[in-house]
């Protein structure tokens, strides 16, 4: 999935007249989870920024001004 989505962005930032998506804030509680994401997207060329939680994600999307943001959303299933 995540490669895919990758992928995906990979495509769009490079197609000529498309929507350029090249700042992405990614918002995951998972520091470990965080990192890969954040390393993976900034070895691609993309401006990353990374936010462990909402609030942090709001404040730092505020100052940041990204194309994209990919957030992690925890359910409780139960």
């Amino acid at each position: 999935m995540a490669i895919e989505l990758i992928d995906s962005l990979w495509t769009t930032h490079r197609v000529k007249g498309a929507i350029a998506v090249t700042k992405i804030l990614t918002i995951e509680d998972e520091p470990d989870v965080r990192e890969i994401i954040l390393d993976i997207l900034e070895a691609e060329g993309y401006e990353v920024a990374g936010a462990a939680d909402g609030n942090a994600g709001v404040r730092l999307a505020e100052a940041f001004q990204p194309d994209l943001i990919l957030c992690d959303v925890y359910r409780d299933w139960e």
